[in-house]
């Protein structure tokens, strides 16, 4: 595994080389490639959100349709004894 440094020195690698080919080609506006680039969108605005929510949707176990405080009771010993167990 590379150390911090070394993974420093490659993000900033990776970063910085393009750029610089980019402003070399083109020194009559040096700035238009960077503004271009940070408009562009990369991911939209709800992909994470809505990554998350697949993710943990297929973890997290559904709630019961309880209609009264014993039916909660009766799914809560449950669910404590199915944990339990396992």
């Amino acid at each position: 595994m590379p150390s911090h440094r070394t993974a420093t020195f490659l993000a900033t690698l990776f970063v910085a080389f393009p750029l610089s080919v980019c402003r070399s080609e083109d020194q009559t506006k040096p700035d238009d490639f960077l503004v271009s680039a940070l408009k562009r969108e990369i991911i939209g605005p709800r992909k994470t959100l809505n990554e998350t929510i697949d993710y943990v949707e297929t973890r997290i176990p559904k709630m019961p349709d309880v209609k009264n405080v014993n039916a909660w009771e009766q799914h809560a010993a449950k669910t404590r004894a199915a944990v339990f167990d396992q």
